[in-house]
């Protein structure tokens, strides 16, 4: 179970009790108060019922308080009034710049345009961008970025994973076991190809070695759901031999825990070695069911993560 470091800063749970109750931001004091109550015999789960907000919040501002200190959970100052939309004398952040009406619509221009010329074949009406726009927007619909649908999605399958994450995330909630997130993420060695200052007329180049598509580094991530924390180890590749170091390095660290790992279909992780590996270690394995796109309810088991895609989405 996590508890409070707060000898780490030098501090004791009375001081937090007074941070609670001294602190000008409403956040800020709701989130001492919550660390304040862990101290007194309690957990990040039940002070997250009694808050009604949800255990992984509370256990991320457990984890930036023991990692990175009081400061590190504290909310900004609201603004004064007459300063809205003004930077702060001495402070750190600077102004925010908002895309204006027009940068916005001129992404949609190109298309507005080839509309005009539809239009004007197909009914021999003659009429401007605006008007399309216009009537466009009558229509109820809206210019927006189009997003992949996955063939190979299965609703059944994905409500069926659903209802088996719920419950490992609230024994993982619980201490009853560990849930891990595991993905790998494969950087090709070579030039990166980013935006940049350059003549107009002219290409901006890149120079690259031309490497070859072997020469890659993977990189295994596991998210540790019950710790709010992060691991990155870096291989030459990803296979099945790797992928039960990984097992084992994880096994390792946590020799008497009931471990439960979650990942994807990989070719590697599917492997028989890796199954055999796994079963060795007494590590439960869950594989994911086949992609879908879920919009705002994607997967949380990692803070913003959008590659799983079958939870509720929870604001933080």
């Amino acid at each position: 179970m996590l508890r409070v470091d707060h000898a780490r800063w030098d501090q004791t749970p009375a001081d937090l009790r007074e941070l609670a109750m001294r602190a000008s931001h409403p956040r800020t004091r709701e989130r001492f108060l919550a660390l304040y109550e862990i101290t007194q015999e309690s957990c990040a789960t039940r002070v997250a019922e009694r808050t009604r907000r949800h255990p992984q919040t509370v256990m991320e501002w457990l984890h930036l308080y023991n990692t990175r200190g009081p400061e590190a959970i504290s909310a900004p100052a609201p603004p004064l009034p007459g300063d809205r939309g003004q930077p702060r004398r001495n402070s750190p952040c600077r102004p925010t710049l908002r895309r204006g009406p027009a940068c916005s619509r001129s992404r949609s221009g190109a298309a507005l345009r080839r509309l005009v010329g539809w239009v004007g074949e197909r009914f021999g009406q003659t009429c401007c961008r605006e008007t399309i726009r216009a009537a466009l927007h009558r229509l109820g619909l809206s210019w927006k970025k189009a997003k992949k649908l996955l063939g190979r999605a299965n609703p059944e399958r994905r409500q069926a994973f659903v209802e088996q994450i719920q419950d490992l995330l609230a024994g993982a909630q619980r201490d009853r076991h560990l849930l891990v997130y595991l993905d790998e993420a494969h950087i090709h060695q070579d030039a990166d190809l980013g935006y940049g200052w350059s003549e107009r007329g002219q290409r901006l180049w890149i120079a690259s070695h031309s490497p070859r598509l072997s020469d890659k580094l993977s990189f295994y991530g596991l998210y540790l759901y019950n710790e709010g924390a992060v691991r990155f180890w870096p291989y030459g590749c990803a296979n099945g031999e790797h992928t039960v170091d990984v097992l084992c390095r994880l096994r390792a660290e946590w020799p008497k825990d009931k471990l439960i790992v979650v990942w994807d279909g990989a070719p590697y992780h599917r492997a028989c070695m890796v199954r055999e590996a796994a079963a060795a270690l007494s590590i439960d394995l869950v594989p994911l069911p086949a992609y879908i796109h879920a919009g705002r309810s994607a997967l949380a088991l990692a803070p913003g993560g959008c590659h799983l895609s079958s939870l509720p989405f929870h604001r933080r």
